[in-house]
């Protein structure tokens, strides 16, 4: 039996459209971020399993890709990173980076202004593959930076895992973020002037020395591999313009401060490395979020680590009760259950950011279970500008938001919510007939059974608020 296949492309009708994919509706979810004075301040995304969404869309499935569009909208992202990439076929392979810039053209056509990460992890199984040909001229006004002082050492740190693949992960991920730059330097020289950037604004580094703690060795050498792949992406982003920030989780650890190794040793070493640090602050504890990380912000604060240091706060929605999108393992137990309701208190990611911030800025908060004095000291304003900022807070995972409804609304706001959810969804065809179902995926499941007709039709969406969507979709048969 031959299957169907749905075929979504975004489509903004009339003025009355556009207007209302600019709007901002309040969703389940959905106050804006809490607001920092004197800067901006932005909500971020992890997007994992972002290959499986560009998957489906070669396929013809573009289900993902519009969930995905709905809950940036709805939950005012200001940035996404793709992460699960580095693990795929995407880039070298010419359909697949067409899709992925027919990805990032549609994103930011709808979303004017949000800034597109792409991520590469230490995690998952990594294979050898083939060495990459640098041009001689690669690079030649970027050397040296950090540890990579000349065009050889680039070309080691891409090509060479070293013996016994030690290093492997080191040289196949920067293959990965060097194949990134390859797609976007040629996205960028093929494009019309009048369209949408569609190379990526950010290279996202989640690579975790600090959990290696089997041994000093073993941590100062995956530290040095760390080190070593920003280098190689502060000299990607010096050669190809494009690339405006190099950002890095970092949680610089104390486990070994009594053989010599402390914080402030790998700060001063990492920090200058990167363009922005994401400071993963995982707990189960949403009025805990500062505690966790205070100290490392005043480590970041100390005289041996670079002036105006740029700090996003890394916070994690999983649950034990959920389910990771490319693993069979059992998550963890962090913020998930306080932003589906399922603990007391609970809360949305407004709420989990002001109970933050809300310590940040509190300079005399005191946390004397985590040893943390207050936070008075190289705080960032508008008359010390060196100083170190707070420029945002980046969620994870995605499809643990997405797909676990994480949409729990403060009380005082459950009124506004009901209000402007969907509850309806109309598929109209050429003629004018009407079909009625309650979700996007009901529709999506019709197709797979021949219960609807190939042909062009409308979808209306219709929420509880009057307010009202139109897409355009295409339904075919391969």
């Amino acid at each position: 039996m031959k299957k169907k296949y749905f075929y979504i492309v975004i489509t903004f009708l009339l003025l009355l459209t556009i207007q209302l994919l600019g709007q901002q509706t309040l969703s389940h979810q959905n106050q804006s971020p809490t607001v920092n004075p004197d800067y901006p301040f932005t909500r971020g995304m992890n997007v994992d399993c972002a290959d499986k969404i560009l998957i489906d869309i070669s396929n013809g499935n573009n289900l993902k890709f519009l969930q995905l569009n709905e809950y940036i909208r709805k939950n005012y992202i200001k940035y996404i990173v793709l992460s699960g990439l580095e693990h795929s076929n995407i880039f070298g392979n010419p359909s697949m980076e067409a899709v992925l810039k027919s990805f990032i053209y549609k994103v930011r056509i709808t979303f004017p202004g949000i800034k597109i990460g792409v991520s590469g992890s230490d995690s998952g199984y990594f294979q050898a593959t083939g060495p990459i040909t640098i041009p001689p001229q690669f690079g030649a006004n970027c050397f040296p930076f950090g540890s990579v002082n000349s065009y050889n050492n680039f070309e080691q740190a891409v090509n060479e895992a070293g013996p016994f693949l030690l290093n492997l992960k080191k040289s196949e991920l920067c293959k990965f973020f060097y194949r990134a730059a390859l797609f976007g330097n040629n996205t960028e020289t093929s494009k019309n002037s009048l369209f949408c950037r569609t190379a990526f604004d950010a290279f996202y580094l989640e690579y975790r020395y600090w959990n290696k703690t089997f041994s000093l060795a073993a941590m100062q050498n995956e530290f040095s591999n760390y080190k070593t792949i920003l280098s190689v992406l502060q000299i990607l982003k010096c050669n190809y313009g494009f690339i405006k920030f190099i950002d890095t989780e970092f949680l610089p650890t104390e486990i070994y401060n009594l053989q010599g190794w402390t914080a402030i040793d790998q700060i001063t070493e990492a920090d200058p490395l990167a363009d922005r640090l994401i400071i993963p602050s995982f707990t189960n504890n949403a009025a805990g979020t500062y505690d966790q990380v205070c100290k490392t912000l005043h480590f970041l604060s100390d005289r041996f680590s670079k002036p105006n240091s740029k700090i996003f706060i890394e916070l994690n929605a999983e649950s034990s009760s959920f389910n990771y999108c490319n693993s069979s393992q059992i998550p963890n137990n962090y913020l998930g259950d306080f932003l589906n309701g399922t603990v007391t208190p609970s809360g949305n990611m407004h709420s989990a950011e002001k109970m933050f911030l809300n310590k940040f800025n509190d300079i005399d908060y005191l946390c004397s279970s985590c040893s943390c004095r207050p936070y008075n000291d190289n705080h960032y304003n508008s008359s010390n500008t060196n100083s170190n900022s707070l420029v945002g807070i980046i969620w994870t995972p995605y499809t643990m938001l997405n797909d676990h409804y994480l949409f729990r609304e403060l009380e005082k706001q459950m009124e506004e919510v009901v209000e402007s959810k969907p509850i309806q969804f109309q598929l109209i065809d050429i003629n004018g007939r009407i079909k009625n179902y309650k979700t996007l995926e009901e529709i999506s499941s019709s197709t797979t059974n021949n219960s609807i007709a190939e042909g062009m039709y409308f979808i209306k969406i219709v929420y509880a608020d009057g307010k009202q969507e139109i897409i355009k979709t295409v339904i075919t048969s391969r």
